[in-house]
Parts: structure tokens; C-alpha cells; sequence
């Protein structure tokens, strides 16, 4: 593999499965997720989405196969240099602690710089650029904690911006935002992409907003990969009749023509 593959190649699964407590969690998958492509989870509860995101930011080991990241197996990563290139956004945001916007997004270069070194110029760089990327200049100095549900959402992505320098990795990161904030933090992953290439790997419960944004769509139930690729040939009435075990109908969306899915 040369250097410009390397690059290129993100993250790369091969027969990688979970098992806990004896139970299947993930069946063994092969798939390759690469940069500049946004990638969105569908599936039930349970159906092993937020475990996949899990062995993929090194947080439980695979049972089985293994997993690699440009290239080089994951435990071959030190913490630093993984947390340099990958940034995790769980379902539960943690409290702002009393940070300011600007403050949160500057820990995003902690991998970085390290405890015990003040901010380089290379630093306050990209956190003004995060910052700028997420429409969050008006409110850098307020407090994290007093901002509304969509505004905190931003603010931690842009932390993410700050820290990761290829992939971005969130679980379920619209599901607590109203359809105004959903838009708007859907825009700004966007933007993110189409400014710095990065990959984007989300898990989502509303396939219409997986549908409508990613440029691929990986459908998962009882902890296997059913179907994978582009939303027009994931989001289709047998696809996601059998996924949720309910009957499902799609139609073209009358201005973009993406499909959108609704309950027969």
C-alpha cells in the first residue's frame, strides 16, 4: 500500500465481530469506510449500531477479526496518535463543566499539545477554524452549560473539528435536537466534510435523515450488517420491511428526489 492509499483508506474491517456474556452482539463484518465520505447507521434497538461505533473507537476490543485504521491495526495506535486522527461523539453528552465554548473547543487539541503546554499558534488555528466551521463565533464566551440543545451539540463538534484530523465518529447525535436544530448541525457536518475531507460515521433512528444526508447507508439488525450502500438502493420497501418487521413504503422526495420511508 503507498503512502497516497494509506491515506485514503480509513478504516478497514475484517471478520470483526463482539461477543459478550456469551451473547452475539456483532456478527463477523468485512467493510472499508474511507475520508471524505459521510456514513449513516440505520437499524431497531439492538441491532449492534452503537457497538460497531464502539469497536471502531477502541473502546471494546473485537472478539474476532480486527480492525484497522489507515492501515495499522487499532491496538498498533497509541492513544494520542488515534485521538489526533479519530474524534467520538457518544449518545449522552458529558456537562460543560463550567467551560466556555471556546474553552471546550480548545480541549479538543489536548491530544495535541499534551497537559502541560499552553495553546501554539497552530492550535489557536484550528480552533478558530473549528469555531468558524460551526457558525459558533457569536458564542464563544458563553457557557457551555447555559446554551440550547442544538447550540451544545455544535459546540462539542466543533471540539471534534478541533481535535480529529480525519474521521469524525457520533452516536445518534440528532436524536435529542428538534427539526431546526437537526437541520442546522446536519449543515454544519456538511460543511466540515466539504472543507476538510473528513470521514463522518453516524448512527441514526430516522432513516429519512440518514437517507437525506449520507452517502451511504449501512442497514444493521441482531448485530448483522443486512445491506449496505447508496440511500437510493438501501431505503427501499423490502430493505427496511425486513429491517424493522414492519411493512415499509418509500417514495422519491419531490425536490431532491432521495428516498424517504414511511410505515404501510
Amino acid at each position: 500500500m503507498n503512502g497516497a492509499e494509506k491515506l485514503q483508506t480509513g478504516f478497514a474491517l475484517s471478520g470483526a465481530g463482539l461477543v459478550l456474556g456469551g451473547r452475539c452482539i456483532v456478527s463477523p463484518l468485512d467493510l472499508d469506510l474511507r475520508s471524505n465520505r459521510i456514513y449513516g447507521l440505520i437499524g431497531p434497538n439492538g441491532s449492534g449500531k452503537s457497538s460497531l461505533l464502539r469497536m471502531m473507537t477502541r473502546q471494546v476490543a473485537p472478539s474476532s477479526g480486527h480492525i484497522r485504521y489507515r492501515g495499522e491495526v487499532l491496538q498498533g495506535w497509541t492513544s494520542r496518535a488515534f485521538a489526533r486522527e479519530v474524534a467520538y461523539l457518544p449518545q449522552q453528552l458529558p456537562a460543560g463543566q463550567q467551560l466556555t465554548v471556546g474553552e471546550l473547543v480548545a480541549l479538543g487539541r489536548y491530544p495535541w499539545h499534551g497537559p502541560f503546554r499552553r495553546l501554539s499558534a497552530d492550535d489557536r488555528d484550528s480552533v478558530a477554524e473549528a469555531i468558524s466551521i460551526t457558525g459558533l463565533g457569536e458564542l464563544e464566551s458563553r457557557l457551555v452549560d447555559t446554551l440550547s440543545g442544538g447550540e451544545r451539540q455544535r459546540a462539542w463538534v466543533a471540539m471534534m473539528v478541533a481535535q480529529a484530523g480525519r474521521f469524525l465518529i457520533l452516536d445518534e447525535p440528532t436524536s435529542a435536537l428538534d427539526i431546526g436544530h437537526q437541520a442546522q448541525l446536519l449543515e454544519v457536518l456538511h460543511e466540515v466534510t466539504a472543507a476538510r475531507g473528513l470521514g463522518i460515521v453516524m448512527a441514526f433512528h430516522d432513516i429519512n435523515i440518514a437517507a437525506s444526508f449520507c452517502d451511504e447507508v449501512l442497514a444493521m439488525r441482531d448485530g448483522v450488517l443486512v445491506a449496505m450502500g447508496a440511500p437510493a438502493e438501501i431505503v427501499t420497501d423490502d430493505v427496511l420491511s425486513a429491517l424493522y418487521g414492519v411493512p415499509m413504503r418509500t417514495m422519491p422526495h419531490p425536490e431532491t428526489q432521495r428516498p424517504i420511508g414511511f410505515i404501510r
